[in-house]
C-alpha cells in the first residue's frame, strides 16, 4: 500500500528548539522577527518543516504517477524552502503578498543573497517548476511528462499543446544543493520518521546523508 509521507513535528516546543539550532537562518540579523522570541523563531522554522513535507509528498506523488499533483507539490516544496531562507530579508507578509507563488522571483533573490554562481545551473529547473503553478485547476491542451530519472525530452505530436516537464532526479539535486552547507543534515534527519526516510531515499541519487 502506497502512502503519502508527511514528516510532522506536532510540538511547538520542539519547533522552538529546532529554530535556535538551524544555522540556515540567521535570527540575530533578521529585522523581520522579534529578537529572542522563541514563538517567532519556531514559526520561521516551520517554513523549513513544511518545505520538507511538500518535498516528500511530491516524491511520493511522482512514484504514484499523480499528474499534475506531483508538480504542484514540488513547486510548493521549493517555494517554501526559498521563503525560509529569504526570511532574513523579508517579513512573512512580504513573502506571501510580494512574491506569492513566483518561483523565478524567489529564486533570483535567493541566488543574489547566497552569492553562489553554481546555482545558475538550476535556472531551467526552476522555470519548469514554475509552469506547474498554472495547473492548479484543470486545463485543456497540455502534455505532462513526469519521470523519476533525467532523460531526453520527447517532442509532442499534439500541436498547440503546451508541454510540462518534471524529472524527480533534478528536483532531488536542486533540494540537496540548496540545503547543503546551509542547514544541519543531522537535524533534517531527525525530522524524518522511518517511513519518511524510506521515501526520501527511494531512487534518490542526491542524498544529503
Amino acid at each position: 500500500m502506497k502512502k503519502i509521507i508527511l514528516a510532522s513535528l506536532g510540538c511547538g516546543f520542539l519547533l522552538g528548539i529546532i529554530a535556535k539550532t538551524f544555522y540556515g537562518f540567521d535570527f540575530k540579523r533578521s529585522k523581520n522577527l522579534r529578537r529572542g522570541s522563541i514563538g517567532d523563531k519556531a514559526r520561521a522554522s516551520e517554513y523549513l518543516v513544511i518545505a520538507l513535507q511538500y518535498y516528500l509528498a511530491g516524491r511520493s506523488a511522482c512514484f504514484a504517477n499523480s499528474v499534475p499533483v506531483a508538480g504542484n507539490l514540488l513547486h510548493h516544496a521549493v517555494e517554501m524552502l526559498l521563503k525560509y531562507f529569504l526570511l532574513n530579508s523579508y517579513s512573512p507578509d512580504e513573502l506571501k503578498y510580494k512574491f506569492q507563488h513566483q518561483l523565478k522571483k524567489l529564486w533570483n533573490k535567493f541566488k543574489s543573497g547566497m552569492n553562489d554562481g553554481t546555482l545558475r545551473r538550476f535556472d531551467g529547473i526552476i522555470s519548469d517548476l514554475q509552469d506547474f503553478d498554472e495547473l492548479r485547476y484543470p486545463e485543456k491542451g497540455f502534455l505532462i511528462i513526469i519521470s523519476i530519472f533525467k532523460g531526453k525530452r520527447p517532442k509532442s505530436s499534439v500541436k498547440k499543446a503546451k508541454q510540462y516537464f518534471l524529472y524527480l532526479e533534478e528536483i532531488d539535486e536542486l533540494f540537496s544543493a540548496i540545503l547543503t552547507g546551509r542547514v544541519s543534515t543531522v537535524l533534517i534527519r531527525g525530522l524524518l520518521t522511518p517511513d519518511a526516510l524510506a521515501q526520501y531515499q527511494k531512487d534518490n541519487k542526491h542524498l544529503l546523508f
